[in-house]
């Protein structure tokens, strides 16, 4: 993948991928692009994801969610949801960094150029 897919994601300036299948939720930032794995609308994956540090992982969460997504110009909002709230809002997923610390959404990621 690094040595087939990266390169066509840097000549094509990709800043923001989103991709499942983890049973978790995952959030990397790595070479000015943010990596987004959104992936647990069943069953869950609780342990912490392989390869944390390497793959510059900055947030996960092991809860069932989805994933919105709200695009204004050359800014993304990501806002996972974890339901609804007894008033009908949604339920934002709050994810955790490796040392446990609250990452609350919208995760903001902004194309810079």
């Amino acid at each position: 993948m690094i040595e087939s897919v990266l390169p066509l994601l840097e000549s094509g300036g990709v800043r923001l991928t989103l991709a499942g299948h983890e049973h978790n939720f995952q959030v990397s930032e790595t070479d000015g692009r943010t990596f987004v794995v959104s992936g647990a609308g069943g069953k869950l994956r609780e342990e912490l994801p392989e390869w944390f540090d390497e793959a510059h992982t900055t947030a996960w969460a092991a809860q069932a969610h989805l994933l919105l997504v709200e695009i204004d110009g050359p800014e993304a909002r990501l806002t996972p949801v974890s339901g609804l709230l007894p008033d009908g809002s949604l339920h934002r997923m709050t994810a955790l960094t490796r040392k446990n610390e609250a990452v609350r959404p919208p995760i903001v990621v902004r194309h810079e150029g």
